[in-house]
């Protein structure tokens, strides 16, 4: 029996191990993700709903976070969760950006207190209103 619940162990140990592995590839993993030193600040959950709102301006950094720039506002981005991380650059359905790069698509601004799948936004990446944009597609 002892024996028995030491395989199991050891297989789940492993399953364990290898999911690890996989999961350290995705942005939605517990590793900061960073675009040219930018913190790329991504859902914890699905943003269904959330994508009344036309959204165009050009990505940017505000403070030590990867933003959009409205107008003359810049805004913390939240990315959807399913945004990819390579090459220094945020790949989301088939189209990457970078700063400087014109991005357009559905979401919402959102006033403090924000919804429960938006991350913790650090005191530095917040601003001037307050307002996040949350980016649920592309457009």
């Amino acid at each position: 029996m002892t024996v028995t619940t030491r395989r199991s162990g050891l297989r789940n140990a492993a399953l364990l191990l290898a999911f690890s592995a996989l999961a350290a590839g995705c942005a939605g993993s517990d590793e900061e993700a960073t675009v040219e030193g930018a913190t790329v600040l991504i859902a914890t959950g699905a943003l269904e709903g959330e994508s009344d709102v036309m959204v165009s301006g050009v990505v940017a950094k505000i403070g030590d976070c990867l933003g959009i720039k409205v107008e003359q506002t810049t805004y913390p981005l939240i990315w959807p969760k399913h945004v990819e991380i390579e090459d220094a650059r945020v790949s989301l359905d088939g189209t990457s950006f970078g700063l400087g790069d014109e991005l357009s698509g559905g979401g919402a601004f959102l006033p403090e207190p924000y919804p429960s799948q938006a991350p913790d936004i650090p005191e530095g990446c917040r601003s001037a209103t307050g307002e996040i944009v949350l980016l649920s597609q592309l457009k």
